[in-house]
């Protein structure tokens, strides 16, 4: 069976100056970086190709942390991690992430409801 493809979720606002410092710790095996741009101002974008070139940029439709996320459908990997741009996590555990799903196929993975009905556009008002 082939390796599965990783992809790595990354939504930001107003990131760029955390950017460089969560890209350089991203593990080589990861199949595709995608940025979800939430219409900064401090140029997460430019910073976000400067250090990585390979890198995928979403825009993000509406403002939120669920819409963020929800734009992580966009990534084309087997396997997909979402994580925050701030640092705040460390990105090396996508390896670990990776193992540990590796060592669990098959497997099903099962959305929370909010999530998918997000990425629907089902979210009734006052959910965001």
């Amino acid at each position: 069976m082939p390796t599965p493809a990783f992809s790595v979720v990354i939504p930001a606002l107003n990131e760029a100056r955390n950017l460089p410092y969560v890209f350089a710790r991203i593990p080589p095996h990861v199949h595709e970086v995608i940025l979800v741009e939430g219409r900064s101002t401090d140029g997460n974008a430019e910073i976000a190709r400067e250090v990585r070139p390979d890198l995928r940029i979403v825009t993000q439709t509406r403002h939120g942390r669920r819409n963020a996320h929800a734009r992580r459908f966009a990534a084309t990997g087997d396997m997909i991690a979402t994580m925050d741009a701030d640092g705040s996590a460390d990105p090396e555990r996508c390896h670990l992430q990776y193992r540990l799903s590796l060592e669990s196929i098959p497997q099903r993975v099962v959305q929370p409801p909010a999530i998918a009905a997000a990425a629907s556009g089902r979210l009734g008002a006052g959910q965001k």
